[in-house]
């Protein structure tokens, strides 16, 4: 879970022992105040200075290390989505195949409603089943069409394609390089409500820096 990974770097021990640091740090400081002329004080500033700057680049270095995590992710779950809606449109055509001949297709449809299940893990779904009308075996002719994000990914035996793509300039400074963004094939923009993808995104975007 990649919440607990932050919470981890960014634990109450966490920011316990960076109060500790600046406190040396500032203490040093106010001792040196008092005695200017004490060249151990000095010495002591630069050792207080060394331990805040450590500090710091060893958080950085985690938080960069989660990043490259998370934005990995976000491929492999594009790619996760872009199997499922073929999978799932492939079925379609074999439920439909089956059932316009008057065959049973329950093992099918049960296949598909778990990668249907899976895919609204992955982002917000709505599922529509259309009647076309009625089979010469008596039962409803039905098409399937599945959207993902607000927009079709699945029309019965059709299936689109998200992809991510290199993000051109950084939203945070401290962003790692090679960001990717989501969107459809076609270039249009990919609205996500709910879902792992847009969860590990906003987690992602939110290490760099913060969000829009």
């Amino acid at each position: 879970d990649y919440y607990m990974e932050l919470e981890k770097i960014l634990n109450e021990s966490s920011i316990s022992d960076l109060t500790g640091v600046l406190d040396e740090f500032y203490s040093a400081w106010d001792q040196y105040a008092n005695n200017p002329s004490d060249t151990t004080y000095r010495y002591l500033i630069q050792n207080r200075g060394l331990q805040l700057t450590t500090y710091f680049n060893e958080t950085s270095a985690q938080l960069e290390e989660l990043q490259v995590e998370l934005n990995n992710d976000v491929i492999t779950k594009v790619d996760e989505v872009n199997d499922l809606a073929k999978r799932i449109s492939d079925l379609n055509v074999q439920i439909y195949n089956s059932e316009i001949l008057g065959g049973e297709a329950n093992l099918l449809r049960d296949e598909r409603t778990l990668l249907v299940n899976r895919l609204s893990e992955l982002g917000n779904v709505e599922y529509i089943e259309h009647d076309y009308g009625t089979l010469t075996n008596g039962s409803l002719e039905k098409k399937v069409t599945i959207k993902f994000g607000g927009t079709a990914i699945v029309v019965h035996d059709r299936h689109e394609q998200i992809e991510a793509v290199k993000r051109v300039e950084k939203k945070n400074a401290e962003d790692i390089e090679g960001i990717y963004d989501i969107r459809w094939a076609d270039g249009t923009k990919i609205d996500l409500a709910s879902g792992e993808l847009k969860s590990t995104i906003e987690i992602r975007d939110g290490v760099g820096g913060g969000e829009d």
